[in-house]
């Protein structure tokens, strides 16, 4: 009895199913170095290979069990996989499709910390050249955080302490579990995409916890989300002691969420008494430079007065000379020396060839005028 013939597509389907059916291989951990590691970019997609020096398989981690990962394995390395054991139909290749996957040994939290580290630094999203200014005199800050959580009153209330017209925007995120850097991450981007306008600094954190409680704000995702912010932000996550990634991407770091809010929050009763400050400072220097120009110009005034006293005195002392040679030198000076002028219908008569006999003339003495007629003349030589 013969058997119908397949087509290539129900060979590999029948394959598929004989797989699939298996128990074993729907769960099964793997242990293997990774090589050929691609992000399928429009879909997020990871797509490498598992080998072990000897047999190699491909897998294939699709976007949604990826986005869950803290670290994204670069070749070479050793990790371990859950995964399920598929054959693609439309190739006709086995391959793994993976869960999770997670480098080996490195089970610590901190040991995953400084690796994540380690690979941003390489980047350069730790490079102070990418740090955008935190706005001295913010007028709006958006807080990403969680909006039940003790860290959301802290902040608000350390601003408002400070600051009663600052608006404050609640961006809600959940800052704990499996969901959490996703959900943080996206926050940061619909204050990017909807309020870059009316936000002028983001703070991103949330109160203490445990290192795995806090986990989220190690996360790539995060720190990729904090970097391409265009808003500044201020990461405030945990307490003092707690460093996270974000705190080393953020623009800023609070050491809590109370010194968060101090730090967007100017203090407007401190700002209006430096500005009163200013105001009689500048008052004060006023006064003290019209008194100034005040002295520069009564002692110019008083320069000015001496000068025109000084020259007064000069003229008066120069009207006076002139009127003692005056008086030393006036005809009146003359006749008193016994002197007289003689005067005919021209004028004072210099010359005794100038006088004509029977002619009267005027006689002009020091103490008196008489008139004559002169009855002879012998002009002397």
């Amino acid at each position: 009895m013969g058997y119908k013939p397949l087509t290539v597509s129900e060979i590999n389907t029948l394959a598929s199913r004989i797989l699939a059916s298996e128990p074993f291989l729907q769960q099964v951990t793997v242990v293997g170095d990774v090589s050929g590691l691609k992000v399928h970019g429009p879909t997020g997609h990871i797509y490498f290979n598992l080998t072990d020096g000897v047999s190699t398989v491909a897998c294939c981690m699709f976007k949604s069990y990826a986005a869950k990962m803290k670290v994204v394995p670069e070749d070479g390395q050793q990790v371990k996989v859950v995964a399920s054991g598929e054959i693609y139909s439309k190739s006709g290749r086995y391959q793994l499709k993976v869960f999770s996957m997670e480098p080996m040994g490195i089970s610590d939290q901190r040991e995953l910390f400084n690796l994540m580290k380690e690979k941003l630094m390489k980047e350069g999203l730790f490079d102070p050249s990418h740090k955008k200014p935190i706005p001295q005199f913010a007028k709006s800050v958006g807080i990403v955080t969680s909006s039940s959580g003790a860290a959301l009153h802290d902040i608000c209330q350390a601003i408002r302490k400070r600051n009663e017209i600052m608006d404050i925007y609640l961006f809600p995120a959940v800052v704990q579990g499996s969901e959490s850097a996703k959900s943080v991450a996206r926050a940061i981007q619909i204050a990017n995409a909807y309020f870059k306008d009316k936000v002028d600094v983001l703070i991103v954190g949330r109160g203490g916890g445990s290192a795995s409680e806090l986990s989220s704000f190690d996360e790539e995702q995060v720190a990729r989300a904090v970097f391409e912010s265009e808003i500044p932000i201020i990461s405030a996550v945990g307490h003092e002691v707690d460093y996270s990634i974000c705190d080393l991407v953020a623009d800023a770091r609070a050491m809590t969420p109370t010194d968060a809010g101090v730090m967007v929050a100017f203090d407007v009763m401190e700002h209006k008494r430096t500005v009163n400050q200013l105001m009689e400072r500048s008052t004060e220097l006023f006064k003290r430079y019209f008194t100034r120009k005040e002295e520069q110009v009564n002692l110019m005034m008083e320069r000015a007065r001496f000068r025109y006293e000084k020259k007064l005195m000069d003229v008066e002392h120069q009207l006076n000379r002139l009127k003692v040679l005056f008086e030393e030198n006036s005809p009146q000076k003359v006749l008193n020396k016994g002197y007289s002028v003689i005067n005919d219908e021209g004028g004072p008569v210099k010359d005794p060839r100038q006088l004509v006999e029977g002619c009267q003339y005027s006689l002009i003495f020091a103490e008196g005028k008489a008139k004559a007629v002169l009855s002879h003349i012998k002009v002397e030589e």
